[in-house]
């Protein structure tokens, strides 16, 4: 297994952002009353389109995707609408200010500036890969420390002083199956076509 890194010259058409929660909702066959249970493990999923690219430019891209060989390699991705946060928060020098438990769904931030934000929808990266989206307006104390609320929840327990990355963080995906069709027409430019991604924990 090995990971790879999204080509910066091949930039998608139209990328769906999905959020997959890890949840069940049972309806009651007698009073109709819904009884849901949500546990931790949410993840991200992308479903890719590609615009259509000149023959020598497809070419480059799918030798790229074949190399994935199906599910078996990792694939790294930012988001390519939103890179950075909308908010004024620092985009480096950020740490977790204290330690964070696994499924936690809040943390404290240091080093983010003195009255610097994060918005609700700016996503944030910790330390173990994890890929979060901020989900509460959060504004930074005098001191730089900020309290954020966030979801996915924590995969795994972290360490105060844990670097924090904000510009391009990034999560992992595979294919969500082993088979990519590419389209083939005649001419000097190929055809859009699309895949499908889900975040991988590891």
């Amino acid at each position: 297994m090995a990971i790879h890194t999204w080509p910066a010259v091949h930039i998608p058409k139209l990328a769906h952002q999905r959020v997959i929660t890890n949840g069940r909702a049972n309806d009651s066959a007698e009073s109709g009353v819904t009884q849901t249970v949500t546990r931790p493990g949410g993840r991200w999923g992308l479903s890719i389109t590609m615009r259509a690219q000149p023959n020598e430019a497809r070419e480059d891209f799918e030798g790229y995707l074949i190399g994935l060989n199906g599910r078996e390699h990792r694939l790294r991705v930012f988001d390519w609408k939103r890179r950075r946060p909308r908010g004024t928060c620092n985009l480096t020098g950020v740490t977790l200010g204290a330690d964070a438990a696994q499924f936690a769904t809040t943390a404290t931030l240091a080093g983010c500036g003195a009255g610097k934000t994060l918005l609700r929808g700016d996503w944030i990266g910790f330390s173990s890969g994890q890929l979060c989206r901020i989900t509460a307006d959060a504004t930074a104390d005098g001191a730089g420390a900020m309290t954020v609320t966030f979801q996915h929840s924590l995969r795994a327990a972290l360490t105060s002083g844990a670097a924090m990355t904000l510009d391009k963080p990034t999560a992992l995906y595979i294919l969500t199956e082993p088979i990519i069709e590419f389209p083939r027409q005649p001419g000097p430019v190929q055809p859009e076509f699309g895949f499908d991604l889900i975040e991988v924990f590891a």
